[in-house]
Parts: structure tokens; C-alpha cells; sequence
């Protein structure tokens, strides 16, 4: 009976708060990460789990070896944000993050190959190399370890990928559009900066039923401007598509 490889992904929702000297450790506990001489913000931990449940073995005058079946690998993942951050800026990382693990989910399908084309992995589950019994315990933890190095050595690839210097560049350019400066009294379609990220913010708390959610970037643009309209219609406002201060109260955001 052949090996089959099955991958799966457990969602992924939200993020934990850690101290900045918390998310530095996190990151130099991974080898796929240097934190180097700044601030660690965020950071996503991926992890991935194995069931062995459906794995055919055979055991015979004192010794096993797997003889195929179904080797379920399932991904689960955790995202951390500093405390030090503002809940501004934590949104702006978050959405960072958010892409390492969106990076994370799209490896899952290359685990297959990459664990077959592992030598140690391919002897214990594809081929089926004899191991003494009194060896389980070492051989299943070396099964363990070797998922784990496969994985590490994917994300690595991935890390380098999105973590650039261009990138982060582009991610101080939107704190500072998004998260600094004062809020204007009438925010309108063309308005941008940490105003308008409150708007959007307040705005998906007041969502209808099923309408998907605004992206919290700071720019008041088409979108911002029609669940605006929306708001104002079904809290008896005039439907003009400006936030001043009738709909600002509304929405809960303080007077400017």
C-alpha cells in the first residue's frame, strides 16, 4: 500500500498582544528568523501537527515498518503584535502578518515532495526501512524533526521574500498615512491619514449582516464612501457620504 501525504490548514483569526521583549525571543527561537539589530512588531508562528492514525505498520520478530496508508500533516499557526504599538499601527502590522500567513498556507500543498525528497523521512515512511521496536519513540521523534526542518527551510524562503527592506519601508509609509496627524472635522471621499483609519475602524463595527468588512488603510476612497452612505441611510442621516459630526456620534467616535 502506497504513502499518501494528506495536508490540511486550521484557520487562522486574530492575534495576541506580547511585549516587545517577548516577540524578540519568539524570533530568535526560530531558525528562520533574524531579528538583527530592531524591534521585532510581529511575528507569525507557524506549526505543523501530524496524525498517524491512518498509517499501515507491520511488526514482526521484534521489529516494524511502515507499510503505507494516509500521513496526515495539518498546519496551525499563531501571529503575534507588541503591546508597544498603538492600535493603529497594530492594524497595519497585522495585515503584514496576515501575509506570512497566507505564504504558510500556499507551502502546504509542496510538503509531499519536499518530504519525499527528504532522505531520512523517505527511508522511515515511503520506503519503510526495518527499525528495532524498542527504537518507536526515536523513530517517530525523528519523523517529527525532519517535518519540521522541511517546513523551516520552505518559510525560510518565504520570510526573505516579504521581509525587504522595500517592504518595510512601505509599511512605515502607511503608519505614518494611516496612524499620525489630526482628524479632520468632515472626512470625505479623498481624505486619508489617521482619521480616516478611526472611520473605517468604527464603519465595520456598524456592518449590516454578511457585508464584507473595509480595509483600514487610512484612505477614504470608493468603498469607505459607500458604507458611509449606508450608515447614514439606515441611522436616519442625510446619505451624503461625509463623516462630520452628526455621523461621527453615531458611529461612537469622538467630537473633533
Amino acid at each position: 500500500m502506497a504513502l499518501t501525504i494528506r495536508t490540511t490548514v486550521s484557520p487562522t483569526a486574530g492575534f495576541t498582544l506580547a511585549t516587545p521583549a517577548q516577540l524578540q525571543q519568539k524570533a530568535l527561537e526560530r531558525t528562520d528568523v533574524t531579528p538583527g539589530n530592531f524591534e521585532v512588531v510581529g511575528i507569525t508562528l507557524p506549526r505543523t501537527q501530524n496524525d498517524t492514525s491512518g498509517l499501515q505498520t507491520v511488526t514482526s520478530n521484534g521489529f516494524f515498518h511502515t507499510t503505507g496508508g494516509v500521513f496526515h500533516l495539518n498546519l496551525v499557526q499563531e501571529v503575534f503584535i507588541s503591546t508597544a504599538l498603538s492600535p493603529c499601527n497594530q492594524t497595519v502590522v497585522l495585515q503584514h502578518e496576515r501575509g506570512h500567513v497566507r505564504d504558510n498556507e500556499n507551502l502546504m500543498p509542496r510538503m509531499d515532495a519536499a518530504l519525499r525528497a527528504d532522505e531520512q523521512f523517505n527511508l522511515i515512511m515511503v520506503q519503510g526501512m526495518e527499525f528495532p521496536v524498542s527504537q518507536l519513540d526515536e523513530v517517530k521523534e525523528t519523523v517529527k524533526e525532519r517535518i519540521e526542518a522541511v517546513f523551516s527551510r520552505l518559510t525560510t524562503e518565504r520570510v526573505k521574500a516579504r521581509d525587504t527592506l522595500f517592504e518595510y519601508k512601505r509599511m512605515n509609509a502607511q503608519m505614518w498615512a494611516q496612524c499620525t496627524g489630526s482628524t479632520s472635522k468632515f472626512l470625505e471621499r479623498g481624505s486619508v491619514g489617521h482619521g480616516v483609519a478611526e472611520a473605517q475602524m468604527a464603519l465595520n463595527g456598524h456592518l449590516p449582516p454578511g457585508a464584507p468588512p473595509l480595509q483600514v488603510d487610512g484612505i477614504f476612497g470608493p468603498q469607505t464612501q459607500a458604507a458611509t452612505i449606508d450608515f447614514q441611510r439606515r441611522n436616519g442621516l442625510k446619505p451624503d457620504g461625509i463623516i462630520g459630526p452628526d455621523t461621527r456620534q453615531k458611529l461612537g467616535l469622538p467630537p473633533v
